[in-house]
């Protein structure tokens, strides 16, 4: 795809590039235009999954540049959306992922559009802005985990969330700190920074010296800012990390979020 803003592809041209991208990424799937911007996606198996691209074109109109982002970004919401596995889940790659609520909100309207062959995905909402969902973390994929891998893992969901964040740990390699003057980037693979949130033992530890209670940013996949509630700079450091990703096909979340009685919440200072 074109990455120049001046040479916008029009609805049929950016569906044509999202269903030549998706066939290269599922080489396996029958795709079906129906139309600028909706595509009928079957895959090995004769399920069939609807796309409806019209979010993802505004995003695009938006920031051209970012094009091929976005189509990447909505061709992997499309096979997030194949829900159904054969294999059983390996306990020890389960880990918690967390997600925008607005996102979960829409893959859910996609199962429920799909009936009831789709059985419902496992998530818990978090606080006003986040969910946390659970995935299978393999080398090339993550498969989300609905009801029907809970029941084969024969846990309650609340066993399920135990199981993954001691698992979080021991799936992504040494967290890293960079910054300094009161404002940190954690590092940690690039895909489950985020998730470190849920780590009360990372936050309890004090670990990250910071001035007053911690806020963070998850303004992305892979993005996790600290600073102190205490720290105005660093605030306003997070604020314009929080506006910076605020187009990115990965975003997470523009608000800041304060760490107290053992959970993040939305902050509001």
């Amino acid at each position: 795809m074109r990455n120049d803003p001046g040479s916008v592809l029009p609805p049929d041209g950016f569906t044509s590039a999202f269903v030549s991208g998706l066939m290269r990424t599922a080489p396996g799937w029958t795709l079906q235009v129906r139309g600028p911007l909706q595509v009928t996606a079957t895959d090995e198996n004769g399920r069939k999954v609807q796309a409806d691209l019209s979010k993802s074109y505004r995003q695009y109109c938006e920031s051209p540049q970012h094009g091929a982002a976005i189509l990447a970004a909505a061709a992997r919401a499309l096979l997030e959306t194949t829900l159904i596995h054969t294999s059983r889940v390996d306990r020890a790659r389960v880990v918690p992922v967390i997600k925008p609520r607005a996102w979960l909100e829409q893959v859910l309207r996609a199962q429920h559009n799909r009936g009831a062959e789709i059985p419902p995905l496992v998530y818990l909402a978090y606080n006003a802005e986040l969910s946390v969902l659970y995935a299978e973390d393999n080398p090339s994929s993550m498969r989300f985990i609905n009801h029907d891998d809970l029941h084969g893992l024969s846990l309650t969901q609340a066993e399920l969330h135990a199981l993954a964040v001691p698992n979080l740990r021991n799936v992504l390699p040494d967290v890293a700190l960079r910054g300094g003057e009161g404002v940190y980037m954690v590092s940690a693979g690039g895909n489950y920074e985020p998730s470190l949130i849920l780590v009360d033992s990372f936050w309890e530890s004090r670990q990250i010296a910071v001035e007053g209670d911690y806020v963070v940013a998850l303004p992305a996949r892979g993005i996790l800012a600290v600073t102190g509630s205490g720290n105005p700079k660093g605030l306003s450091t997070l604020r314009g990390a929080a506006v910076k990703f605020s187009d990115s096909p990965n975003r997470i979340s523009a608000a800041l979020f304060i760490y107290r009685d053992g959970r993040f919440e939305v902050f509001d200072g």
